[in-house]
């Protein structure tokens, strides 16, 4: 399986490749402008989103991926967990300082199954 991991922390860009290295490749990308990048010619089976990236919020990466055939499953893992509409849109949600590496692990595991 193939992931996009679009977050701007690199210690935690690097923990997540390492947690998933059995289950997949993964990709990552610090800026929302450089994640649209790798979507455009790529095929991934599961997007890791931070929403609070440094160029744009995270969820501008919605709008590329609705691009894609078929679109993949999205897991938000941020800060803080979104409300409202918005958090509709996505497969899962999980907030960083609430989950632990077994429930990250447990959530990728799952949503790249389902592809």
């Amino acid at each position: 399986a193939k992931i996009l991991h679009v977050e701007d922390n690199p210690v935690l860009r690097r923990v997540v490749a390492v947690l998933s290295q059995e289950i997949a490749d993964c990709d990552s990308e610090e800026t929302v402008a450089e994640a649209a990048e790798k979507i455009a010619p790529r095929q991934y089976d599961l997007i890791i989103l931070d929403l609070g990236m440094p160029d744009q919020s995270g969820w501008h990466v919605l709008e590329y991926l609705r691009h894609c055939q078929p679109q993949p499953p999205v897991l938000v893992f941020s800060g803080q967990k979104p409300t409202g509409e918005a958090s509709t849109c996505v497969s899962s949600v999980l907030v960083k300082s609430q989950t632990s590496n077994a429930e990250l692990l447990e959530t990728i595991r799952m949503l790249v199954k389902k592809e």
